[in-house]
């Protein structure tokens, strides 16, 4: 690979976002280290570092970045500083030259001066612009929380702005979202927030797939995170029940919280519900296991009945599987 051919060897999509990001002076420097290593800043969803080992004709012999990203060989950062280091035909700036780094540039800057720079800025990249609106504004009540970020997250997937974007308002979100003094308004944000991602990136899926948008969950990870801490330190037992009917996983971590409430039944049932589709899920020996200590905890929760009920009909429906079938003598079952 070479700093005349490097796009060859990247992917398309991340090709393009690099180029938008060193047009948009992401890269905030780029520095020599050794002979042939170079090093960079790029400015993303966060500060990264870029590496660079590249010899005096341009041949690159290794690249990498400290970012996350992993869904293929080069990221978007490295691809905004080859194109930088193109650009400047490799007159990078020695170690011992002392430079202003940008802090201490718009250190310098006035008032007036930082706000011409922020302005233009924002014109040119609805995604900053955007995020600059979300951040800025003094409003903070549900309503206004939710339809910032959603203008962020709209705007990204139309193609009209970057992933990190995205990003960055779900952690803005999260910032404003703990400032609120009612529970059940920061619920209200959380959930909403995971139902309008998980439904954004089904249709990203459905429409061609957009393989950085399963960068969301990320999001939608630390909004679950909050809503089921919250719910669960209020006791909200209907918000609970909800919350395990969408994740029927969850049932068997709040099954002692509900079965003291209004929704002992429905939840004994949805627990039996989410036993049952185990079973008929699991396929390895391993799986089988897990199932078991499931089968276990569930007896002791549910009663023994019950379970003998399960297993009986788990023996029926899945007598052609041996390994099952072991797996459940060995449990006791």
């Amino acid at each position: 690979m070479n700093l005349k051919n490097f796009e060859e060897y990247f992917d398309r999509a991340i090709l393009q976002r690099g180029k938008n990001y060193y047009k948009n002076g992401a890269v905030l420097s780029i520095e020599k280290i050794s002979e042939n290593e170079y090093t960079a800043e790029v400015d993303g969803s966060e500060l990264y570092d870029v590496t660079v080992e590249m010899d005096d004709h341009g041949n690159i012999y290794d690249v990498s970045c400290d970012c996350p990203y992993d869904m293929g060989a080069y990221c978007k950062h490295e691809a905004a500083v080859l194109y930088a280091l193109r650009e400047i035909n490799i007159k990078i700036t020695q170690p011992s030259a002392k430079k202003l780094n940008l802090p201490q540039l718009l250190g310098k800057c006035s008032t007036a001066q930082l706000a011409e720079i922020i302005l233009e800025h924002a014109k040119e990249d609805k995604g900053f612009g955007n995020y600059l609106r979300m951040r800025l504004s003094e409003t903070s009540d549900t309503s206004s929380i939710i339809s910032d970020f959603k203008r962020i997250s709209d705007a990204y997937f139309r193609g009209r702005s970057d992933i990190d974007d995205v990003l960055k308002a779900g952690r803005l979100l999260i910032d404003k979202t703990k400032k609120l003094s009612s529970a059940v308004d920061k619920i209200q944000i959380y959930a909403e927030i995971i139902f309008m991602l998980e439904n954004d990136i089904e249709d990203a899926c459905n429409n061609g797939y957009d393989e950085e948008s399963w960068e969301l969950f990320e999001t939608i990870s630390d909004c679950s995170y909050y809503y089921e801490y919250i719910i669960s330190y209020e006791n909200m037992s209907d918000r609970i029940y909800q919350f395990c009917c969408e994740y029927s996983i969850k049932i068997s971590y709040y099954y002692e919280k509900l079965k003291t409430t209004e929704f002992k039944e429905q939840s004994k049932n949805l627990y039996e519900k989410y036993i049952r589709n185990e079973g008929n899920r699991a396929s390895t020996c391993s799986e089988y296991a897990i199932l078991c200590e499931k089968l276990k905890k569930f007896s002791k929760e549910c009663g023994t009945e019950l379970t003998v009920k399960v297993v009986a009909d788990f023996r029926e429906l899945y007598r052609r599987k041996p390994a099952f079938m072991d797996e459940l003598t060995k449990a006791g079952f």
